[in-house]
C-alpha cells in the first residue's frame, strides 16, 4: 500500500481532507513505498515541500525545506521516533529560511526499526498549519534512501 492515512484508507483520496498529498514515488514497490498519515485536519494549511536524505546508515538524516516557513513568524519541525520509542528530533522550532537543511543527529535510534517521522509546520504567527507524519523503513534507513514529500494546496 504505496499511501495510508491513520483514519483509513482510501485510494482516492491521499489526505485526510481537502487537499492530497502524494507519495513521491508511484512506481515503488508496495513494501518500501513510505506510508503517509494525515493528522491536524481542522486548520486552514499551506504548502509545503521538502526532501530528506539519510546519511551513515541511519546516524543522521538531512531534511531539506523548499517551501513552508519563510518568516520569522512561521516554524518549521521534524520530530523522529524508532518503534523502540527512541526519539530524535530538530533542536529548535525553525524560523525562516525555508530552505535551510535541517540535520537531525539520529545515532540513538535503532536502524532495525522502522522510523516515524512527525513534520509540522505553521506561517502567519500560527494563521495556518500543515501537520502530519510518515514512516521510513527499515530498509531505507539502512540504505540511506533519499526522497521528497510535497503537499500543494488546490
Amino acid at each position: 500500500m504505496p499511501t495510508a492515512n491513520a483514519n483509513g484508507f482510501d485510494q482516492d483520496n491521499t489526505y485526510i481532507g481537502r487537499n492530497s498529498i502524494p507519495a513521491t514515488n508511484p512506481y515503488a514497490e508496495s513494501g518500501n513505498a513510505f506510508q503517509l498519515y494525515g493528522i491536524d485536519t481542522f486548520t486552514d494549511r499551506h504548502s509545503v515541500a521538502f526532501s530528506y536524505a539519510i546519511t551513515s546508515a541511519g546516524d543522521q538524516v538531512r531534511f531539506t525545506p523548499s517551501t513552508g516557513a519563510t518568516t520569522a513568524t512561521n516554524y518549521i519541525k521534524f520530530r523522529i521516533q524508532d518503534q523502540s520509542g527512541n526519539e530524535a528530533f530538530s533542536t529548535t522550532f525553525q524560523s525562516s529560511a525555508a530552505t535551510g537543511a535541517i540535520d537531525i543527529n539520529t545515532a540513538s535510534l535503532n536502524p532495525s526499526d522502522d522510523w516515524t517521522v512527525l513534520y509540522q509546520t505553521a506561517n502567519n504567527g500560527g494563521a495556518t498549519k500543515v501537520k502530519f507524519q510518515f514512516k521510513l523503513g527499515s530498509g531505507q534507513i539502512n540504505s540511506n534512501a533519499t526522497g521528497s514529500i510535497a503537499y500543494t494546496l488546490s
